[in-house]
Parts: C-alpha cells; structure tokens; sequence
C-alpha cells in the first residue's frame, strides 16, 4: 500500500465537508428556502431558486383573511430578513402580500442580509410571485337576483367571483343592454386610479367610479384582466335616478345680468322638468327653465331673464314643480368687475358661503356703535391683487336713502384666488357718531394708482346701529 492514501483520505474528507448552501441554492445569496400561507396546502407552494420566483397554485375560492393581502411564513438562510415588497430596493420590514397587482412591486419580495458588512455591498435575492388560479374566472350564481344601484348611492356592491387572484390588474364595466357601444368603469378600491380586487369571502367589492357618465338603464357587468382573462354576470346591473342635489363644494355663486346659470349635481335630467328657483328678500320669485341638462345628470344651464336685476338671491332647484334642494345663496352682478357680498358680521369660509345659513334672509344684522371689536365683511371683488386693493364702505338709511356716510374697511385677510377674482375679509369701522338707526351697505373697491372704482349692490339683511 502506497503511503500517500492517508492524504487521499484527509483531501476527500475535507472536500464532502464543505458547508451547504441549502436545497438546490445557486449562490450565497440571503434566500427563502420555504414559505407557508394560512388556507393554502404546502404543496400548492413551488419555489424556483433559479428563476427567482414563488408560484402560489391557488384553490378556485381563496379568501385571504384581510382584504387581498396575505401574510405569509418563511424559513430564510441564516442571518436573512425579509424586506417590503418594494423588492431589494426596498429597506421597510415586510408588510404582506397583496394579491391585486395593484402596483409593478406589489408581487415581489425582497431578501437581503440581516446584518450587512460595513463597506460591503448588500447581499440580496428578489422574487416575483406567480398566482396560479385553478380555473376560469367566473361569477358565482350566488349573486342576487339583479343589482339595484341608484345614482348619487354610496353604498357598495359585492360581487362573488371564483378563480379571480392572477395578479393581474383588473377593469370592471358596466356595458348598456340597449346599446352595446356604451359602457362605463367601475370602481373596484384600492386608489384613485387602479383598482381593486376582491376582500373577504373572495368578493368584488365595487361601486361606481365618480368621473362616470352612468345613466339610468340596464347592464350587463364585465370582468377583463390585463392578461386576458374574462369573465361577465348573468345578474343583470339596474342603474335608477337617486336623490336629485346639487354640488355643495362647486356650486356657482353669482352670474351676471342676463348671463348663464350653470349648476352640477347628480340626478338632473330633462324629464324631471327641472326650473332654477331665485327669491329675492322681498318674497318676489323667478323661475329659470333649463335650457340644456346633460343626458348624464351631471349638469344643467338657465339664462337670467331681463326681470333679474343685480342683487343677491336665494337659489333652489325645482323638479317637476317641487322644490328639490336646499337654498343656496346667488349673487347678480351688473359685469364680472361688480363686487359683491357673501357675509357681514360673521366669519366663514367663502368657498361655503353659498349655503343654507347664508341664504338671503330679512334678520337685521345688529352693529354696535363704538365697539372694540370690529365686525367682519366677507366679499369677492376684482382685480385679484391685494397690494393695490382698496376698500371703503357707506351706509345708506333705509329710511332716507338721500343720507349716505362713508365708513373705514381694513383689509385683514385674503383667501384663494380662482381665475380673476378674490376673496377678502375686512373689518368694518363703525364711527362712534353714527345715528342710531338702520341702514344698507355698500362696498366700494378700487385699484391704486387707477381711477375706476366699482360699487357693489347693497347687502341684502338691512344694518342695524345700535
């Protein structure tokens, strides 16, 4: 026997005892080596080490336990952690799966080192999960009867569908049953411009989308993937008219002499006979027919008649002779330059000064002469730049218009500046000999270093110094 087979042995002992990076692992790269997820079976669990991917073979009614994510289990290599689906270039801890495809991170995890060497590049392995669906999307026969959605309806729609999670984005439409070429999106969640897929009980939770242009009518609701997939609902969608309002937020606040009136809300249709309602403080009424309204209920057009003379006015909708709104506050002006009121003694947010609580009404507004606190005027005037603006104010008696004083305005406040106009707050000084008595106001604004000024109409509650 040679004497050199005492080295053989030691060279091939030494060779088989080479740490093991773990079951097929192609690199010394931090890596899961198994994961588990509650409700799927091990083995419906597959991961390709050399392709980096995770394949989840999902049961025909996989219902996560929170709304489309998942929080899986893993065995890592040592000194690994798992990191936010932000991939490896994320540095947040790991938040759960979602299965939605909402976003190109949401099926990837990231694995990277737990503790890094200073100086040394960061280890890391990224994996793309794969959702395998076990079949055809389908919507499951246990829906109701029909969907009933009444336009303006807050309520959401649940939809059951099998086979849904691929991880793929998802557009869901309502397509006419009277006309084929129409259809409109709803929307599914999960963010203004995605969408979301189902929650719990492997639901599709939906509601139309804001920006629609839904309409009364039956329709058939649409499934479609941004792989292909496809899948429709035998249960037809019944869309009907909701609560007829008008925009709170956007509602137009004044127009001028023989001008347009341009209201949006939901629920204006034709058919519905709708009529703009104006009231001046006197009780005299004008009634505005429409002359166009969107076919969507989004938005309807009136023209002031020559009988609707600059002032203020309380704005309600009529529908089919009723009244079908609260009362909003109108302001008429002469010409877009024409200031004009929206409060006096009382602070609010002009953008919302059109509401109830400011409708023209016939209560005085009670001044006290000498007052350390000044009451506040709230209006809208032009130009736009509260550098140059100046402000004064008269009062004119109610009971002699011939007698007029004219009265300090400070400019304390100035709010957002839409196109040409601005709002502005000012305190009003009431001089300590003022007659007691009652009187209108007037605001009159200028331009520094111009010599146009503008007059707005009087306010229409009357002032009252005490």
């Amino acid at each position: 026997m040679s004497k050199s087979w005492p080295w053989l042995v030691i060279f091939v002992l030494f060779s088989t005892c080479k740490p093991d990076k773990g079951p097929d692992l192609p690199d010394d790269k931090p890596r899961i080596i198994n994961m588990s997820l509650a409700g799927l079976p091990d083995e419906n669990i597959r991961i390709d080490q050399q392709r980096n991917e995770i394949t989840l073979q999902l049961p025909p009614d996989f219902a996560p336990p929170r709304a489309a994510e998942v929080m899986p289990t893993f065995q890592l290599t040592p000194d690994a952690r798992v990191i936010t689906n932000g991939g490896i270039y994320g540095f947040a801890e790991f938040r759960g799966i979602n299965l939605c495809g909402c976003s190109p991170d949401a099926l990837k995890i990231g694995v990277t080192e737990r503790n890094p060497v200073p100086g040394q590049p960061v280890l890391a392995t990224e994996y793309t999960i794969k959702l395998m669906p076990a079949g055809s999307m389908t919507v499951k026969p246990d829906n109701p009867a029909a969907f009933e959605y009444f336009l303006d309806d807050t309520k959401i729609l649940d939809l059951a569908v099998s086979n849904y999670y691929d991880g793929s984005p998802v557009e869901v439409r309502l397509r006419s049953t009277d006309n084929p070429n129409e259809s409109y999106p709803l929307r599914t969640g999960c963010g203004y411009q995605q969408l979301e897929c189902p929650g719990r009980e492997n639901l599709l939770r939906l509601w139309p989308d804001e920006t629609s242009r839904l309409k009364p009518g039956t329709y058939q609701l649409e499934i479609r993937k941004d792989n292909g997939r496809t899948a429709r609902a035998e249960t037809p969608f019944v869309v009907k008219k909701g609560r007829t309002r008008l925009d709170y937020y956007t509602l137009v606040q004044r127009s001028m002499v023989a001008g347009e009136v341009r209201l949006t809300g939901n629920n204006l249709f034709a058919d519905d006979n709708l009529e703009i309602l104006l009231t001046e403080t006197s009780g005299r009424e004008h009634r505005l027919k429409s002359h166009e309204v969107s076919p969507f209920g989004r938005e309807m057009k009136a023209t002031l008649g020559s009988d609707v003379k600059p002032g203020y006015y309380a704005l309600r909708l009529i529908k089919d002779g009723q009244v079908a709104s609260d009362c909003y506050r109108f302001s008429v002006t002469r010409d877009e330059k024409q200031p004009y009121l929206l409060s006096v003694d009382q602070r609010v947010n002009p953008i919302l000064a059109n509401a109830a609580e400011f409708c023209p009404n016939a209560t005085p507004v009670i001044l006290q002469r000498g007052a350390s606190t000044y009451p506040v005027v709230t209006l809208s005037t032009y130009p736009a730049y509260t550098g140059t603006l100046q402000l004064s104010g008269r009062l004119v008696s109610v009971e002699n218009p011939q007698i007029g004083v004219d009265v300090l305005m400070v400019l304390t406040n100035s709010f957002a500046e839409p196109a040409a106009y601005l709002w502005v707050e000012a305190t009003l000084r009431i001089p300590a000999d003022l007659p007691l008595g009652r009187y209108h106001l007037l605001v009159r604004t200028s331009e520094k270093f111009t010599p146009k000024t503008y007059l707005s109409e009087p306010y229409e509650r009357v002032i009252e110094v005490q």
